[in-house]
């Protein structure tokens, strides 16, 4: 349902160019990769998620080519807590509508 909604508000929008491979990804349906941004503090990049379904679920998110550290923060961009990055992914456990913002740095 959370998907229909979101095809629904946010078309794809179709532009030229090449095609590339998938910039960063969730590999469960129940979670939405739904804020992608500069860090407020420095260059780093924060990526927000959510699980949608209200269960609880384990993901494995993969993250950008060349990214060297992740960390969870609060929606404040504070008090980071390193996560450990195995083969370009990082795997996360979400409550029921749990929201959650990594940090990662090139």
């Amino acid at each position: 349902m959370v998907r229909a909604g979101w095809e629904l508000n946010a078309p794809l929008r179709v532009t030229q160019g090449q095609a590339q491979d998938t910039f960063l990804s969730a590999d469960n349906a129940n979670v939405v990769i739904d804020t992608v941004k500069k860090a407020e503090d420095s260059d780093d990049l924060v990526v927000r998620l959510y699980e949608a379904n209200g269960a609880w679920c384990r993901t494995k998110v993969t993250l950008p080519e060349g990214t060297a550290s992740v960390a969870l923060v609060d929606i404040l961009e504070e008090r980071p807590e390193p996560l450990t990055i195995v083969d370009g992914a990082v795997t996360l456990e979400l409550g029921p509508f749990a929201v959650r913002s990594l940090k990662l740095r090139r």
